[in-house]
C-alpha cells in the first residue's frame, strides 16, 4: 500500500485486467460520435470559408442589408405558398383569355392588368432571391433560369410588334 492513499500503482510488469461496465462502453462511443461530429463540422465549415475566399466573397461580409431583408421572406414557407398560388392564378388567368375578342375589350384587358400583376408578384420574386443567394448563385441552379426566361417571356408579351399592337402572343403561353 502507498501512503498517499493507500492505492497502489499499477505497474506495466505484468498483465492488467480492467473491467468496463456497459454504461461506460455506451458512454465512451458517444463521445467518440460526438467528436467525429464535431471534427466533420469543422472540416465543413473550414472549406466553406476557404472556398468563399478563394472566390473572392467572405461570406459574412456579403450579408448586406438587401440579404438581411430578403432571408425572412423567402425562407418562409408561407413565400414558397404564395408563388405557388400565383402560379396557379396565373395559369387560370391565361386560360380564360378570349382570342375571339379584341384585346381592348374590357375582359381582355382585365385579364392583361392581371398578368402584368403576376408578372411583377413573380419579378418581385427574382430580385428577393437575387439577394438571398446572389445573382451568380442563383443562376447556377437550371430551375432558377428557366424561372428568369419565363419572367422575361412574361413581359414580351407587352412588347410592341408588327403594327403596334402588344405582341409575342406565343410567349404568354409560357
Amino acid at each position: 500500500r502507498s501512503s498517499a492513499g493507500g492505492v497502489i500503482p499499477r505497474t506495466s510488469r505484468g498483465p492488467t485486467t480492467k473491467t468496463t461496465s456497459v454504461s461506460e462502453l455506451i458512454l465512451e462511443a458517444l463521445a467518440a460520435k460526438r467528436l467525429e461530429e464535431a471534427k466533420e463540422t469543422m472540416e465543413e465549415q473550414m472549406t466553406d470559408r476557404l472556398t468563399s475566399r478563394l472566390h473572392g466573397v467572405d461570406v459574412k461580409a456579403s450579408h448586406g442589408l438587401a440579404y438581411r431583408c430578403a432571408r425572412p421572406i423567402v425562407e418562409s414557407p408561407d413565400f414558397d405558398l404564395l408563388i405557388i398560388v400565383s402560379i396557379f392564378v396565373n395559369c387560370i388567368s391565361l386560360a380564360l383569355f378570349r382570342p375571339t375578342e379584341l384585346p381592348s375589350s374590357p375582359w381582355n384587358r382585365t385579364l392583361e392588368v392581371l398578368e402584368l400583376s403576376l408578372n411583377g408578384v413573380f419579378t418581385l420574386e427574382l430580385l428577393l432571391r437575387w439577394a438571398h443567394v446572389g445573382v451568380r448563385q442563383y443562376f447556377k441552379d437550371p430551375w432558377n433560369q428557366f424561372d428568369f426566361a419565363l419572367v422575361l417571356a412574361g413581359y414580351s408579351g407587352f412588347l410592341p410588334v408588327g403594327d403596334g399592337r402588344t405582341g409575342a402572343v406565343g410567349l404568354r403561353a409560357l
